[in-house]
């Protein structure tokens, strides 16, 4: 039995929030063309028991990502 790579699984998940999202910053509304990167951010954060799950995430470019912590 193989075991489940969880960096595989989390792969995924980010790139199904950013495919919802439109690869736009749902901040500033930039583009994936126009940023440098885009972040899945969590909306309840892990740390107070916010789950990797696709409705807790929303795309942030770094820079709105980096203003909100």
């Amino acid at each position: 039995m193989s075991k489940r790579d969880p960096s595989q699984d989390w792969r995924k998940v980010r790139q199904a929030v950013f495919a919802r999202d439109r690869d736009r910053c749902l901040n500033c509304r930039a583009s994936e063309e126009t940023v440098t990167m885009l972040d899945a951010d969590h909306g309840v954060p892990r740390g107070v028991g916010g789950a990797d799950k696709i409705s807790n995430l929303n795309t942030l470019c770094r820079r709105c990502h980096k203003a909100k912590h």
